[in-house]
């Protein structure tokens, strides 16, 4: 009779897991970007801020460095202006960069079942699991850019060749090209690399001059032109200070009190379910041997530092709201000190994650599936009914930046953003049956004849879509954007 085989500890299942991280990543991407062409040729909000803009330049008008836009003017040359197509194969590709970074960051450190952990430990960040999935774009390149600094100062550790300084110098440059918000991470990241004496001699080093050259040339001629385009290139930092929260009526006067607690929020909904599960397990599972490495002490500090920075600036300057993609740069080293300095000891927390990749693919496609999602309105259809009542058009402008997108998409006409609308006919569309939004106003002549038009959700949620639409003369637009 042979002997039944002993169940697998959790150890053995956690190692067997740890071998595959990187093809589960791959997977995991894989099906995402399937999933997002599949649903739908339109596009989503984050989306729609390239459309029109992925002409190649220094500086564009979304408040933006350029990276992200020379990523799809490039993804557009190679599919043929297929643009679904194109946002995803830009941004689930840098996903799963990111992903891979943090593996193999939190692998050098603590081991492939570390590597593992920080994997696990992203699954329960929910920017990073399903805002990731559904809309993110420049956090996700912010997202790889911030995971590329720290893989490439873990690099450092253990050598100081010219391709590591190399690398440092790339992975600072594609953060700092991806969003505006990624100092908030490499100048605490780097600070305390200096203040902690373990990791001091790494930034020391001769060789450092080598990761500056590279930065200064990448970055450089953007910084330079950012500059002196601030109105453009920062204009969007006004929605910190505009936009009210849940924490307004907490407002007082000349201090960003209500930004502050926004703060506090915004922390816990993007680090809570990882730090809850760590929490609960930590209990359970062993002692993490690398807890005191200098390098973990330097990523901790680097997480306070930019919060507190990011605290401050936020009282000083009386700021309202904090979204959590805001903190997104700040707190990625957060897997990988997870991770490494506090290892798990359970195999639940890994089926979990899994659960929680899958949900999110599900997820996504539920959503656009099942709700009144802008992927499944019926762009095209409202599109030709506009047209046909208010024909001419050369360019469009919609209420929200997704829908003059769609409905320009739909049409196979430019939208009007960061340059002049032309002389002749420009289509204005903004959502529901009701008056043109107060910045049309200025732009319609008294009397101008106004479209409604409706059609059917092209998805399973059984709604009806409908939208207004006029027609104004470029001069105008022009005069009342000044």
């Amino acid at each position: 009779m042979t002997d039944l085989a002993p169940p697998l500890s959790d150890d053995a299942r956690l190692d067997r897991w740890a071998r595959w991280a990187p093809w589960l990543i791959a997977l995991h991407v894989a099906l995402l970007a399937g999933i997002r062409i599949a649903l739908s040729p339109w596009l989503e909000v984050d989306e729609s801020e390239f459309y029109g803009i992925t002409h190649l330049a220094l500086t564009y008008g979304n408040s933006h460095p350029p990276l992200y836009n020379w990523l799809m003017a490039g993804a557009l040359a190679l599919t043929g202006d297929n643009w679904s197509v194109s946002a995803a194969l830009v941004k689930f590709p840098l996903l799963g960069v990111f992903h891979l970074l943090v593996w193999d960051a939190a692998r050098r450190l603590g081991g492939m079942r570390a590597g593992m952990w920080a994997l696990v430990a992203g699954a329960l960040l929910p920017q990073i699991v399903w805002m990731a999935a559904l809309t993110l774009t420049h956090s996700i390149l912010v997202m790889a850019g911030t995971a590329a600094v720290i893989h490439a100062l873990v690099v450092l550790r253990g050598t100081r060749a010219v391709g590591a300084w190399v690398w440092l110098g790339l992975a600072l440059s594609l953060g700092a090209l991806g969003k505006f918000n990624f100092a908030l991470f490499a100048i605490p990241m780097l600070a305390a690399m200096l203040i902690v004496p373990g990791t001091r001699p790494i930034l020391k080093a001769r060789r450092a001059w080598i990761s500056a050259t590279v930065v200064a040339g990448c970055v450089g001629p953007v910084a330079i032109a950012a500059a002196m385009d601030l109105a453009g290139s920062a204009g969007r930092m006004r929605k910190l200070f505009s936009e009210a929260g849940a924490t307004s009526g907490l407002d007082l006067p000349g201090v960003g009190l209500d930004g502050a607690l926004s703060l506090m929020q915004a922390f816990g909904a993007w680090a809570g379910p990882a730090l809850v599960v760590w929490i609960i397990v930590r209990r359970q599972g062993p002692r993490g041997a690398a807890g005191a490495d200098a390098f973990l002490r330097a990523l901790m500090l680097s997480m306070l530092l930019s919060l507190a920075v990011f605290a401050l600036i936020v009282l000083a300057a009386d700021m309202h709201r904090v979204r959590e993609r805001y903190l997104t740069p700040m707190l990625i080293a957060l897997p990988i000190w997870l991770a490494v300095a506090r290892p798990l000891g359970r195999m639940w927390p890994a089926r979990l994650a899994l659960a929680a990749h899958l949900a999110a693919a599900v997820g996504v496609a539920g959503v656009v599936t099942l709700s009144p999602h802008r992927l499944a309105y019926p762009w095209q259809a409202l599109a030709g009914q506009l047209t046909a009542d208010l024909p001419g058009a050369q360019a469009v402008i919609g209420g929200r930046t997704a829908d003059g997108a769609n409905i320009a998409l739909a049409l196979g006409l430019p939208v009007v953003r960061d340059r002049a609308a032309p002389d002749g006919p420009v289509l204005l569309v903004w959502v529901g049956d009701r008056p043109p939004p107060t910045a049309f106003a200025a732009m319609l002549a008294p009397g101008v004849p106004r479209a409604v038009v409706r059609a059917p959700m092209t998805n399973l949620s059984g709604k009806t879509i409908i939208f207004s639409g006029a027609l104004a003369y470029g001069t105008a637009v022009n005069a009342a954007r000044r």
